[in-house]
């Protein structure tokens, strides 16, 4: 859930934490493509070389090459 929300912050979408599809790690697998469709949305919007600096510095783990 900590990494969701830090995923969600620097996407600037902690409005999907309130929705009920994604509310557990359960709901979330069961919802993962309404999630992935929602993520994906906002993700095209920049480039991916601001979406690592923005992650990294929202603290999502992850490895970039």
């Amino acid at each position: 859930d900590e990494q969701l929300r830090a995923l969600l912050g620097a996407l600037g979408r902690e409005d999907l934490l309130a929705d009920s599809r994604f509310e557990n790690p359960e709901s979330r697998l069961e919802n993962g493509a309404a999630l992935a469709e929602q993520m994906r949305g906002v993700i095209s919007q920049r480039p991916a070389a601001e979406w690592i600096v923005a992650l990294r510095a929202a603290g999502v783990p992850g490895r970039a090459e």
